[in-house]
């Protein structure tokens, strides 16, 4: 298991590219609920069919078992949660 501190020092930096052609990137942080992980956000113009739209997109990764008290040894991680998708 990753301790935060080693989180914080080790990790890269998230680098998306978006409709083959925008590259979103976000530096690693710590969120206010003590998760470490990433965050990128931003807007960009797109074309859709033969119109050009503005968009606003953002990403967020998060790492619930760096918060240091999920973090401490012998304590298991949060189960995952699925959720179903909807269109």
């Amino acid at each position: 298991m990753m301790t935060a501190s080693e989180f914080e020092r080790t990790a890269p930096q998230l680098s998306a590219l978006l409709f083959g052609e925008h590259n979103l990137e976000g530096e690693p942080r710590t969120f206010t609920s003590g998760n470490r992980g990433w965050y990128a956000g931003g807007k960009m113009q797109i074309d859709v069919g033969k119109k050009k739209l503005w968009v606003q997109v953002c990403a967020t990764r998060a790492t619930p078992a760096t918060r240091p008290e999920i973090a401490s040894p012998g304590r298991t991680p949060p189960a995952r949660v699925h959720l179903p998708y909807r269109q």
